[in-house]
């Protein structure tokens, strides 16, 4: 049996305790069920491909490994120019956004 089998075999109960582990650890922080977070996220596509945010607030929000994913698969989703830096201003709501996008600076010139 190869180490690739192995690892597929397992790679279910290591999903299932990877999510255990970080509920435990961080569940008090995850975002509420069907609550929004109002605020915003500042955010730009680098010229090297990297999706960053550079500030972000939403009223009564903790950040949290889930906000965290949620976030960066945002940013992923509507950053579309390197070296342009966007405002997204909106809610939060069951790990979606919903608002508007803005863009900011183009940095490019």
């Amino acid at each position: 049996m190869s180490h690739q089998t192995i690892a597929d075999a397992l790679a279910p109960t290591v999903e299932a305790y990877k999510e255990k582990v970080m509920q435990h650890t961080w569940g008090h922080l995850a975002p509420k069920k069907a609550k929004s977070y109002h605020g915003e996220i500042v955010f730009v596509l680098s010229e090297y491909g990297d999706y960053t945010p550079i500030s972000t607030h939403f009223d009564g929000l903790d950040d949290s490994p889930w906000f965290f994913q949620d976030m960066l698969d945002f940013i992923a989703d509507n950053a579309q120019e390197h070296g342009v830096i966007y405002r997204f201003s909106g809610e939060y709501r069951n790990h979606h956004f919903k608002g508007i996008v803005l863009k900011l600076l183009d940095v490019k010139g």
